[in-house]
C-alpha cells in the first residue's frame, strides 16, 4: 500500500509563506564575484542560476530538464539554503512542510523516521525558520532532497481523461507530440483510490517522487505512514493509492 501527499495551496502550518533572503544574496554573489565566465555563459544572468538552484531541491539529479541551461548537479555547500524568513507570524509548522519554490522541510522526528528507512537515501541539513521579526521558531528543522525517483505510475486507458492527461506540445511542423508525463489531477480520496502504481517499481522504496507523473508532490510506503502515525506527527493531506 502506498500514500500520497499533496500540500494544499494555502498558506498554514504546512505551506508557510516567506522567502530565502540570505540564500539569494549569497547566490547572487557568487554569480558575481566567484562564478567562472564560462559558467556565467552557461547561465546568463544571476536569476538563471538561482533558478537552477531551487530545482535541484526539487527535481531528479543528473539530467538537464526542459528549460534548463545545465544538467542538474548535486547542491554545493553554498547552495543550501541555511534560514527562511517567514512573511507572517508562524503558530505552528507540520512535521514535514513546503516552502517557496516548492523545497521541501522536515522537523527532526520526521528526518529519524525516514533515515531510519532509507539510511543514506535522501538528504538534510538543518536550516533555521524565522519569525518575520527574525527571531527563530523554536525547534530543529531540516531541508530535504527526496533522493530516489521511481516509474511506477500505471496510465488505465479506462481512466484516461477522467483522472489523467498526457502532456503534450506542437512540434515545429505543427504535430502534435507526447511528453512521456502525464497529469493527475484530483481533490478527493475517491479520486486517489483509483490511480494505480506498480508494486514492482515501488518495491523498497518508502519516500519517492514519480519521474513521469504531475500531480501529487510525493508518495510515501506504508511503512513510513505507520511510523508517522505511531509517532503522532502531523503531515499535509495524504490519499490511499491503489497498488498492482
Amino acid at each position: 500500500m502506498a500514500w500520497a501527499v499533496k500540500f494544499k495551496s494555502e498558506i498554514g502550518q504546512f505551506h508557510p509563506r516567506g522567502d530565502y533572503l540570505e540564500l539569494e544574496a549569497r547566490l547572487n554573489s557568487y554569480f558575481t564575484q566567484e562564478m567562472s565566465a564560462q559558467e556565467k555563459a552557461i547561465f546568463g544572468h544571476k536569476v538563471g542560476y538561482a533558478r537552477w538552484v531551487f530545482e535541484k531541491f526539487v527535481k531528479e539529479i543528473g539530467i538537464q530538464h526542459p528549460g534548463d541551461r545545465a544538467v542538474l548537479t548535486p547542491p554545493q555547500d553554498h547552495e543550501w539554503p541555511r534560514t527562511f524568513q517567514a512573511e507572517r507570524t508562524i503558530r505552528s509548522l507540520g512535521s514535514m512542510f513546503k516552502t517557496t519554490n516548492s523545497v521541501l522541510a522536515v522537523d527532526e522526528a520526521m528526518k529519524d523516521l525516514i533515515e531510519g528507512l532509507e539510511p543514506g537515501v535522501h538528504q538534510f541539513r538543518p536550516i533555521t525558520i524565522l519569525q518575520p521579526n527574525s527571531e527563530a521558531f523554536p525547534g530543529s528543522y531540516f531541508t530535504m532532497i527526496i533522493g530516489q525517483f521511481r516509474d511506477s505510475f500505471i496510465p488505465d486507458p479506462e481512466t484516461e481523461g477522467d483522472l489523467w492527461t498526457r502532456l503534450s506540445y506542437l512540434d515545429a511542423n505543427n504535430v502534435r507530440k507526447f511528453t512521456g508525463t502525464y497529469l493527475f489531477s484530483a481533490l478527493s480520496a475517491e479520486r486517489y483510490a483509483r490511480l494505480s502504481l506498480s508494486t514492482g517499481a515501488t518495491e523498497g522504496a518508502h519516500l519517492w517522487r514519480e519521474h513521469n507523473l504531475r500531480g501529487p508532490d510525493f508518495f510515501i510506503s506504508d511503512t513510513l505512514y505507520s511510523a508517522i502515525k505511531t509517532a503522532k506527527l502531523k503531515i499535509p493531506q495524504h490519499f490511499k493509492v491503489r497498488e498492482a
